[in-house]
């Protein structure tokens, strides 16, 4: 495929960085097993990446593909795995890393374009659904099997049929990448017949999951999506990156192409209508100096890209019920708020309302004392009005309530009572 023109990024490397490099022809960044140092550059790669089977203390001096005249014109990119993992079928060899015969070096841990053939409009039949439930049709049109990551790969891989799937040989050089699946690779292996296969799982763009039309993304944002699947080497076009939002503010990988590098920080699930927040770091970019550049100053993004165009008369009538229920809220707070002048209002009718229970309370008073006065034999009774005069302390508490008021009075009567037997 054509490839677009851009700056090369060359690593530089911090005045103060003591750091060991790490550059092995398989690209994982990784100190794990034996390592070996370039006695010219300086430089670590595996021991069983670049020399496998050999004794480390018989190897004597070493120097990398680059340096060495002899393996800079063949360097060794087809790293078979040591030891071979559990889940290898018989007959399989997996791998670290792989050159295809168009010199495009895969490695476990990449993310690519995968083709995909388009849809047949003239077939009846495209639109119909799978019967089985992990069957799922991809942009393409084409159905695709999601296998479970433990179990399954080599069966799939030995029933894949070739015609299915489009390949770089036959595909033009001017096919537009927004017609192809994004797909990362997590095992590389072949057959015993030689064929390669790639097992991974895939990401979705914006217009294809499930969400409300309103929701804004990233310009490139992509979802991960628990479909794995078995393809052959050939459907992958070119590489691509895919980096969390904190590594893409921050920098890209030295091999990087501004047009092919994608933001992701969701998950999806196998439906693609529920969205989780990734993990930090789980993108498996190196950030060291040797393998990416670092910006001067970290840049903004922000999510404005809408897949969906919403109609303006939607828009607005949207938004005008929302003014309409805003204003009607507060509304009703303004008029649950009493006003200055109401507040007058209720104060004079509280007053007044507490002077006629007083006086009503005196004229019941005034009943039960001629009643009680009635009632006794007494031919000269004693005046005890007296009692009922307000004290001092009764003249400087203007503030006590009506209740308390008539709890004085009763207390008066029973007085009365007490007195009069």
């Amino acid at each position: 495929p054509e490839i677009s023109s851009y700056a090369t990024r060359k690593p530089e490397k911090p005045v103060d960085s003591d750091e060991d490099v790490i550059i092995c022809p398989c690209r994982q960044y990784k100190d794990e097993g034996m390592m070996i140092q370039c006695e010219k550059c300086g430089i670590w790669q595996h021991l069983d990446c670049v020399r496998p089977h050999v004794d480390p203390e018989t190897l004597g001096v070493y120097t990398c593909d680059k340096c060495s005249p002899t393996e800079k014109l063949c360097p060794k990119t087809d790293i078979p795995l040591l030891p071979q993992p559990e889940y290898a079928s018989q007959g399989e060899t997996h791998f670290a890393s792989l050159m295809r015969e168009d010199k495009l070096h895969l490695y476990v841990g990449m993310t690519v374009y995968v083709l995909r053939a388009f849809k047949d409009k003239n077939n009846a039949n495209a639109s119909a659904k799978p019967k089985d439930e992990n069957i799922f049709t991809g942009p393409g049109g084409v159905p695709h099997k999601s296998i479970s990551p433990i179990k399954g790969p080599s069966k799939e891989a030995a029933s894949l049929a070739p015609s299915n799937y489009p390949t770089y040989k036959t595909i033009g050089a001017s096919a537009s990448t927004a017609d192809m699946d994004i797909f990362r690779v997590e095992r590389l292996w072949k057959n015993e017949s030689g064929a390669m296969f790639a097992f991974g799982y895939h990401f979705l763009r914006p217009h294809e999951t499930f969400h409300e039309p309103s929701r804004k993304f990233f310009d490139n944002e992509v979802f991960r999506v628990p479909l794995y699947e078995v393809l052959p080497l050939d459907t992958i076009w070119r590489e691509c990156w895919v980096l969390d939002p904190i590594t893409f503010t921050k920098g890209r990988p030295l091999l990087a192409q501004e047009e092919h590098v994608y933001i992701c920080e969701y998950r999806v699930d196998k439906t693609a209508r529920l969205f989780h927040r990734l993990a930090k770091g789980k993108d498996g970019i190196c950030t060291k100096w040797y393998a990416f550049h670092t910006f001067d100053v970290k840049i903004k993004c922000n999510r404005t890209f809408t897949p969906h165009e919403v109609p303006q008369d939607w828009v607005k009538a949207t938004s005008n019920k929302q003014n309409k229920s805003k204003s009607a809220k507060v509304k009703k707070l303004d008029s649950a708020q009493p006003q200055p002048q109401q507040i007058q209002h209720h104060s004079r009718r509280d007053n007044s309302s507490s002077a006629i229970c007083k006086a009503r309370k005196k004229g019941a008073l005034a009943k039960v004392l001629k009643t009680l006065l009635s009632q006794q034999n007494d031919s000269s009774p004693m005046d005890m009005s007296h009692l009922l005069a307000k004290t001092h302390k009764q003249e400087d508490s203007n503030t006590k309530s009506a209740s308390n008021s008539a709890f004085f009075f009763v207390h008066q009567i029973d007085f009365i009572i007490i007195i009069l037997h």
